[in-house]
């Protein structure tokens, strides 16, 4: 079977050489590991030249805009949050004759990206989160990272990738446990967490590691590792695991360090008011039954 991982990370690293002209959306749900992918092919690459915003962060007039085109490579993610009038600002910014894209001084050759974790019916067809002239404008060339429901079969490597990251400065050998291996394939199409529920594994294994190994100092032992196994696997089952998470996390808010606090707030709200949007008829009958006024969700 062919590696359809590698596959859109061949693409992406063909689209970073070839910049302008075009723009390139990067589909997948939450966890699969879309900013992994980007930051692996930006490897290398001057981190004062890429710029990373959430819709939120790129302001809402053309001069805000404006600013993220400063950069060479810029990555907007979450596109399914956009307001309308951001949507036609970009759409400006991506029509181009010459191969350069950006606004007013800030035109050239960049690479822009776009990520989502919505589908395409979601996106395009339901037409409730993207214009027309917008989604023309960011579809040239289209990336599905998959999730593990759609593609198992290289999750040892996966879950290889993901021990390395944690970097381990003890006990740091793969775990190698043949029940183990065998769990993860058999079970990671139910891992709605995708990547993030790999880490989790990876941290539960290593956390063990030091209770049964720091106090003896023993070499590693086959019936120790089962029986870590095992401990991981109540542990990640009966605590961490969101079995019957829905795929369409979209409109879940999480906190996230590195933030000020008004940020946190706006994400918050620009969350707020997608649910609203996909809940309710309209804005003004969801202020109401919410009891919040309408002037409010207007700013929001």
């Amino acid at each position: 079977m062919e590696n359809i991982r590698n596959q859109a990370q061949d693409k992406l690293k063909n689209f970073i050489k070839n910049p302008g002209f075009f723009s390139i959306l990067i589909l997948g749900e939450n966890g699969t590991g879309k900013s992994y992918l980007i930051n692996s092919v930006l490897d290398g690459v001057d981190k004062e030249t890429v710029g990373s915003y959430y819709p939120y962060e790129i302001g809402e007039t053309e001069d805000e805009i404006a600013k993220i085109f400063q950069n060479e490579y810029i990555i907007i993610k979450n596109i399914e949050e956009l307001e309308v009038n951001q949507q036609y600002i970009l759409t400006n910014a991506l029509s181009t004759s010459d191969g350069t894209i950006g606004l007013n001084n800030n035109r050239g050759s960049k690479r822009i990206i776009f990520t989502s974790s919505f589908d395409i019916a979601q996106l395009r067809d339901s037409r409730k989160h993207l214009i027309d002239r917008f989604w023309d404008r960011i579809s040239q060339l289209v990336i599905k990272v998959p999730s593990f429901k759609d593609f198992s079969s290289e999750i040892k490597l996966d879950f290889k990738v993901v021990w390395e990251k944690m970097d381990f400065k003890e006990y740091p050998k793969l775990p190698e446990n043949g029940e183990f291996i065998y769990w993860l394939s058999e079970n990671c199409k139910t891992f709605s967490g995708n990547f993030r529920d790999l880490d989790k594994i990876a941290i539960l294994w290593h956390q063990y590691r030091i209770i049964n190994y720091a106090e003896t100092k023993q070499k590693f032992k086959s019936d120790v590792e089962a029986r870590i196994f095992r401990k991981v696997r109540e542990d990640f089952e009966e605590f961490t695991h969101f079995p019957t998470q829905k795929t369409d996390t979209s409109n879940v808010f999480e906190f996230e360090k590195g933030k000020t606090w008004e940020q946190i707030e706006r994400n918050f709200q620009s969350k707020f008011k997608s649910w609203v949007k996909n809940e309710y008829p309209s804005i003004k009958e969801a202020t109401k039954e919410l009891n919040m006024p309408l002037r409010k969700m207007d700013k929001w």
